[in-house]
C-alpha cells in the first residue's frame, strides 16, 4: 500500500480517518434528535438516556462542529476523538445500537 511520504500514513489510514470523521460527525444530529423526540413525545429509553450522560457527548458536539464547519486541519477538537478512541468507539456503538433498536419497530 502506498504511503504518504510526509506523514507515513497509508491509504487505509486516510480512509479510516475520513470514515471516523463522518461517523462521529453524524452522531451529533442523532443526539440532538433524541432530545427533541423526548420533548415532543412519550418515547423514553433509559439506556439511551444513560448513554447520553457520558462525557463523550460534548466531545461529539465539538467534533461535529470541527468536521462540518471549516476549520484548521489540526484542530484539537478533531484530534480529541483519537485521544481516547477505544472507549469512545464502544460508547458510540452502544448508542447506535440502542437508538436503532428503539426506532426499528417504527420502520
Amino acid at each position: 500500500m502506498a504511503e504518504d511520504k510526509k506523514s507515513g500514513a497509508t491509504h487505509s489510514d486516510h480512509r479510516f480517518f475520513g470514515l471516523t470523521c463522518m461517523f462521529f460527525g453524524s452522531l451529533w444530529p442523532v443526539i440532538e434528535g433524541w432530545h427533541h423526540v423526548k420533548e415532543k413525545s412519550e418515547r423514553r429509553d433509559a439506556e439511551i438516556d444513560h448513554l447520553l450522560t457520558s462525557r463523550y457527548v460534548d466531545t461529539v458536539r465539538e467534533f461535529q462542529n470541527c468536521v462540518f464547519h471549516y476549520n484548521r486541519y489540526n484542530d484539537e477538537r478533531l484530534l480529541a476523538v483519537f485521544d481516547f478512541w477505544r472507549p469512545m468507539w464502544f460508547w458510540a456503538r452502544d448508542l447506535h445500537v440502542a437508538v436503532s433498536e428503539t426506532f426499528a419497530p417504527m420502520a
